[in-house]
């Protein structure tokens, strides 16, 4: 069952990037950017794409994520760094929003 989120983009309303996972081989680890009120989406990183990396497919939605600015790199690395923590790590605003993106990942591939 394909497993879906929705992350608002920072500073365009009428962006929105949906993420997750499919089971299915042909799809997997995904992320969809949609121009509003569109229900097609505009630019997609799936298993289907050129762009996708089959070496490590986690890692290429997030970095599309990046290129697509829903996060900036930098908030990505704290959210990695803080994902893997032990203990509590004092976050931003928008690297909070990175480590639910991690979070949303991983519980999706669960």
């Amino acid at each position: 069952m394909k497993v879906r989120f929705r992350l608002d983009h920072p500073t365009d309303p009428e962006l929105r990037a949906e993420y997750g996972f499919d089971p299915t081989p042909l799809v997997q680890w995904f992320v969809e950017i949609f121009l509003a009120p569109r229900a097609q989406a505009l630019v997609v990183y799936d298993a289907l794409q050129r762009c996708y990396d089959p070496e490590q497919p986690l890692f290429g939605a997030l970095r599309f994520l990046v290129e697509q600015t829903f996060v900036s790199g930098r908030d990505l690395d704290a959210a990695i760094e803080a994902f893997g923590a032990s203990h509590s790590v004092r976050l931003s605003r928008s690297a909070r929003k990175a480590l639910e993106v991690l979070e949303n990942f991983k519980a999706a591939s669960e």
